[in-house]
Order: structure tokens, then C-alpha cells, then sequence
């Protein structure tokens, strides 16, 4: 069992819970799970593609001229452009590869489930509509369409 971010272990008779001491590492060998990837990514196209003959490429002559460039690549997103090239040579739409770097002290976005009256040229803004088992379509809430929320020295009014 895993809680508040420690590891227990529970006695299933006496419900007992004791904290166990654990750690885990990982070595990383990024120049290995990129060729893995790429071979992976090759077979599956090869494999599943939605015409046998790959648009009459030379499936396994791209996979050798592409490979070759795999030792000098150094981060993702190259990574993912010459995936992306390598997706291209099959002529085929929706196909492709792209990297997008996750920003641990980026701005969170949320979703309140609710849409606002754009129509409302007043203070505050005007709910139009709250989605149905959305985050704010909760009875304790009380928040419905045509309600006015407006903020006054930081503290929001509705």
C-alpha cells in the first residue's frame, strides 16, 4: 500500500500497517531507449500499417539510412523530428512524432466545467452554463447557470 507518498505493509488479518523502508533507482541509458523507440516504432509501422506494401517504400532501406543518425542525436525533440521525417517518407496522413517538454513550475491549468454568458457586458462574469458532472455540478456548490461571480478586494462574491 502506497499513502501520502510512503510504502506499508498491512497485515491482511490484523489490519496492522507498518512503514517499510524503500528505495528505488533507475539508470537512465537515454542512447538505448531511443534506439529501442525507433525500432519499435519502425516494426509497428511495418507490421500495422493500413497497406501492406507501405505505399511501395523502402521500408527497411529508410530504417538504415535513419538509424544511422541515432548516436549524434542528443535530446528528445530531435529525436522526435527525425521520427517525424522518418513517418513522412510513407506518405501517409496522420502519422508523425512530437516532443513537448513537461514544465514542473509551469501554470496549472483547470477546468471549472462551466461556460460563461460572453453576452454579459457587466462586472464579473455571468455562468451560462455548468456541465453536467463537471467540477462545479456538485449540490454542496449550488452553482447554476445565470449566477454573477465577481471578485471585490480578492474575495469572490456570488
Amino acid at each position: 500500500m502506497v499513502s501520502n507518498g510512503k510504502t506499508y505493509k498491512i497485515n491482511a488479518e490484523s489490519g496492522k500497517k507498518e512503514g517499510l523502508n524503500f528505495k528505488g533507482e533507475m539508470e537512465l541509458k537515454l542512447e538505448k531507449e531511443r534506439a529501442y523507440l525507433f525500432g519499435h516504432m519502425w516494426q509497428q509501422v511495418k507490421d500495422k500499417f493500413y497497406v501492406k506494401n507501405l505505399h511501395n517504400v523502402d521500408w527497411e532501406g529508410y530504417k538504415k539510412d535513419y538509424e544511422r543518425f541515432l548516436p549524434h542525436i542528443t535530446n528528445n525533440h530531435d529525436f522526435a523530428e527525425m521520427m517525424s521525417e522518418l513517418l513522412g517518407e510513407l506518405n501517409a496522413s496522420h502519422t508523425g512524432c512530437r516532443y513537448r517538454a513537461s514544465n514542473q513550475t509551469a501554470d496549472q491549468t483547470s477546468s471549472l466545467g462551466v461556460f460563461f454568458d460572453n453576452t454579459y457586458n457587466s462586472d464579473g462574469l455571468r455562468i451560462g452554463e455548468v456541465l453536467k458532472d463537471g467540477p462545479c455540478d456538485k449540490d454542496n456548490l449550488k452553482i447554476a447557470a445565470g449566477m454573477i461571480i465577481v471578485k471585490i478586494d480578492g474575495v469572490t462574491l456570488s
